[in-house]
Parts: structure tokens; C-alpha cells; sequence
């Protein structure tokens, strides 16, 4: 396999722990990555100064929306809980780990949280998150933090919803460009973590059968002689929404997706995130 084919090559694991469920969905997904390659595993868990600061205003309270009674949000009350769920991640961590005996760190940094997701990113070869982070507003879409860490980080990114789990089948989007082709090496390696087989669905202009034969004999040639089962579908109107509906039609397993080729661009992935419901891998 050439350097362009590459898929995942992971030495170092980094995983965004808060407390959440879809953090906590994030921790079972890294583990499991981590013991399947052998890698170190970074749990980091940031103390958010823009929380604190926020907090030490004296304009800002919190409603009851119960009682609709107001009450004062005090610094000191937003350390304690900052301390208390730090305090419960790296509880759940330790235990997590040591059931797998994978090598791993846990950290609390205080700062910016996108600011020190990004920078601790910078050293690791797969970043896992959950969707939405904690938070006392709860939403379905994709949280502010996870928007900006897809966004920017330069190499893949697991992404997880609440009670979400990792494994087969497999969708692959596949557009022939070099991302595309990393994302069929990448379910390769990561299609034998339960049953089930393959999906590429092809992203074409048309209905061109030739081009559908074409790109068909390309994932044939860097799938080899694997032994499980493959088969295709054809989009060819790949809009976020489209593709979006497309992978709701599927079994619920995991969603392999190029980031940076031609028909998929930045915005186009940040809206489907918003809309997919099982865990999304980004190569780029």
C-alpha cells in the first residue's frame, strides 16, 4: 500500500472526555481503537475558562425551569462541578483502561477548549469526540466544539453520538480522490470489529456506466483478496441532505467519509453531521 493509499496508521490515540454521554460513547470507542492497534490513549479533559469567566459576571444567572426561580451562578459553584466531573472521567478512564490494559494518560488542562483539543491534537494520529459536548442546553446537532475540531484538525477524526458503538457494516463514500482512498483502507482495518460487510456508495456525475465501472475497479484493486462481502450503491446528486437520507437507509454501523475531494467540501460535512445518527470516521 503506497502512502497515498494509506489508511489508519495509529500510534497515539487522543479522546475529548467532559462527563457527557457522547464523550462517554467517545471513551469506549478510543479504547477499543487503541487495544486493536496497540496504541497509547490521551484522555483530556479542559476546564473551560470561558465557563469560569462567564460565571464571574454579575449580570449572569441561572432560571430554575421548574420554579422559574433565578439564581446566581458563583464562581466558586462552577470550579466544584468542573472539579466533580473531571473527578468522574478520570475515574471511568482508569477503569476503562485497565479492563484493556492499553497504554494511556489522563490529563486536565485548563483553557480554551477548542484551543487545547487543537494543540493536544497536534501530537496524536486519530482524535475521538462525541457530537455534543456537556452542556445545560441539550441539542441534537453537532456542539460548537466538535464543529471546530472537524473543521481543523489536519488528520482524522472519530466522531460519536450518545450510546453510539463503533463497528460494522461499513459505509464508505467514495469519489476517487486520495482521501476516498484512504477511507477504503481505513474500513479495511476496520471492518472485522463485528459482522456485517461493505458499502461504497459511489459519488458520480450522472449516470455514467462507465465511470461507475471505472470506479468500481478502483475499490476492487485496493480491496484485494479481503473475504468479506462488498457492495455498491450510486449517488449522483451528492448534496449533504441526500447523502445524509441515503446513509439513514442503511444498517446502523459506522460511516467512513473523505473530507477535502472534489463534491465534499468543509460546509457540505458539517451539515450531515448534523443529521447522521451513527458514528461518523473523517479522512482527509
Amino acid at each position: 500500500m503506497n502512502e497515498r493509499e494509506q489508511g489508519l496508521n495509529i500510534q497515539r490515540i487522543l479522546v475529548a472526555l467532559d462527563a457527557s454521554s457522547a464523550s462517554l460513547a467517545a471513551l469506549e470507542a478510543a479504547v477499543n481503537v487503541a487495544a486493536r492497534f496497540d496504541a497509547e490513549l490521551l484522555g483530556l479533559f479542559v476546564e473551560d475558562v470561558d465557563l469560569l469567566s462567564t460565571a464571574e459576571s454579575p449580570f449572569v444567572s441561572e432560571i430554575c425551569l421548574v420554579s422559574a426561580t433565578r439564581r446566581e451562578i458563583k464562581p466558586r459553584e462552577v470550579e466544584r462541578q468542573l472539579r466533580v466531573r473531571a473527578r468522574r472521567v478520570r475515574q471511568r478512564f482508569t477503569l476503562i483502561a485497565q479492563r484493556t490494559q492499553i497504554r494511556c494518560t489522563f490529563r486536565v488542562e485548563r483553557g480554551r477548549v477548542t484551543n487545547e483539543l487543537l494543540k493536544a491534537a497536534s501530537e496524536a494520529d486519530l482524535v475521538v469526540l462525541g457530537r455534543t459536548g456537556w452542556s445545560l442546553i441539550r441539542r441534537r446537532g453537532l456542539g460548537s466544539t466538535a464543529r471546530e475540531v472537524v473543521s481543523q484538525t489536519p488528520g482524522p477524526v472519530l466522531l460519536l453520538q450518545p450510546e453510539a458503538r463503533l463497528g460494522a457494516p461499513i459505509l464508505v463514500v467514495y469519489d476517487s480522490s486520495d482521501p476516498a482512498r484512504r477511507a477504503i483502507s481505513a474500513a479495511v482495518e476496520l471492518i472485522d470489529q463485528g459482522p456485517g460487510g461493505l458499502t461504497i456508495l459511489l459519488l458520480i456525475d450522472g449516470r455514467d456506466e462507465e465511470q461507475i465501472e471505472e470506479m468500481k475497479d478502483e475499490v476492487r484493486e485496493q480491496l484485494g483478496h479481503h473475504r468479506f462481502s462488498v457492495r455498491y450503491r450510486t449517488l449522483t446528486e451528492s448534496t449533504a441532505s441526500r447523502l445524509a437520507l441515503l446513509v439513514k437507509t442503511e444498517e446502523r454501523g459506522t460511516l467512513v467519509l473523505p473530507v477535502g475531494g472534489e463534491r465534499l467540501k468543509d460546509e457540505a460535512i458539517l451539515s450531515l453531521l448534523e443529521e447522521s445518527e451513527v458514528p461518523v470516521l473523517l479522512m482527509r
